[in-house]
């Protein structure tokens, strides 16, 4: 390209993205997010960041618990009726905000990048404390709940983060 009468030489510039490595996604015991917020201050950045992942997170966590309460659904009797799905929609919303109050930063990077900071974040919540709390809240409802067919739908789904992550 000729700009002002001069050559602008174009290249590509790859970006490295932090936070890539196997550690950083969700497996088996640990539900991972990563995000990250840009500002020129580093307080909004961070802010922008955690704002983010959380949000990222709580998608993460909301599908593959739905995931989870379907397939419960379908292979117990006790809760075959339409009440239990609806009730449980609203319950993972419920354990889903309770759990963002709750997290752990795994890990965290702030890169300048001229006038601007990019702040990356890592999200991480345990499986076994989402499980928990999923069932403490359908148990005070009031439904009924297998505990060990429960755990082992969760254990199932779970363990399909590790393929995907291979």
């Amino acid at each position: 390209a000729i700009l002002f009468g001069g050559i602008a030489s174009l290249t590509a510039q790859e970006i490295e993205i932090p936070f890539q490595d196997k550690k950083y996604k969700s497996d088996e015991n640990y539900f991972r997010a990563m995000s990250y917020g840009k500002s020129p201050d580093m307080a909004m950045a961070q802010s922008t960041a955690l704002a983010n992942t959380k949000k990222v997170l709580a998608g993460m966590i909301q599908t593959k618990v739905q995931a989870v309460m379907e397939i419960y659904t379908l292979q117990t009797e006790s809760n075959s009726d339409v009440d239990f799905g609806r009730v449980t929609n609203e319950l993972i919303r419920n354990v889903v905000n309770q759990l963002l109050n709750d997290i752990h930063v795994m890990d965290e990077k702030a890169v300048r990048n001229g006038n601007v900071i990019e702040y990356y974040m890592v999200l991480e919540v345990p499986k076994k404390k989402v499980e928990e709390k999923m069932e403490l809240a359908i148990t005070k409802e009031g439904l009924q709940l297998e505990k060990e067919k429960f755990e082992q739908v969760f254990d199932e789904e779970m363990s399909k983060y590790e393929n995907d992550n291979e």
